[in-house]
């Protein structure tokens, strides 16, 4: 293994190869300022990830010029063993990337339960709130994103295996019911009937006015 490791330090030890290297994969606006670290965190190499936090000294929670570290692309990613050495090295579980989701948001959105998992159980919320809006212009009165929890994108989202993580953490009603709402409204079915199984929360209750079948009528579910 130990020369496996040379190979990978010696292809990122040059600039321009590892630079190409990003090019074939990488989305070409978050290149600038990625090192190693946010390549194997990516990628899913654990042990790899463990030997530049611990051989070579990589900082768990450098940012790339976007703002975004290493265990924002393994969440992404799904990589609930990267994450977990990443914490286990020091990497914030609940720190921002640029954009201001966190790295809870991000695997939620994309329904990895395992990294959720991990997350969670290191104590992260699933009402952790997004505290600022991606760079760039935006009109007075456009939506804002800031408050937006993992919670909600799981919801809207309607990763399943997410959901069924996150539920044991929701101890409020009307947060339950905020839930199914956005299930109903986002037509997630199968969803749907796993948060209904929740005792005490009751399908004809209202939130902000309105009920999950009406919610589910007006968007066409």
């Amino acid at each position: 293994m130990s020369s496996f490791y040379m190979s990978l330090d010696n292809l990122f030890a040059n600039k321009q190869r590892f630079l190409s290297w990003l090019d074939l994969d990488w989305p070409e606006y978050t290149i600038q300022g990625l090192t190693p670290l946010h390549a194997a965190a990516r990628i899913g190499l654990t042990e790899y990830v463990r030997h530049l936090l611990q051989e070579r000294n990589a900082q768990p929670n450098v940012k790339s010029h976007r703002g975004d570290p290493p265990l924002y692309w393994a969440a992404i990613s799904g990589h609930a063993d990267v994450a977990q050495v990443l914490i286990n090295n020091g990497a914030d579980p609940d720190g921002e990337a640029n954009e201001g989701y966190k790295p809870l948001h991000k695997a939620a959105s994309c329904n990895q339960a395992d990294v959720v998992k991990v997350l969670l159980k290191v104590g992260v919320s699933p009402l952790t709130p997004k505290t600022k809006e991606a760079p760039g212009r935006r009109c007075g009165n456009a939506p804002t994103s800031i408050g937006h929890t993992p919670w909600m994108y799981a919801c809207k989202n309607g990763g399943i295996e997410t959901l069924a993580e996150f539920l044991p953490f929701i101890k409020s009603s009307e947060q339950m019911l905020q839930g199914l709402l956005w299930l109903a409204e986002s037509g997630h079915a199968g969803c749907v009937e796993l948060i209904l199984q929740q005792p005490g929360l009751d399908v004809n209750s209202k939130y902000s006015g309105k009920t999950a079948l009406f919610q589910a009528c007006l968007t066409g579910h």
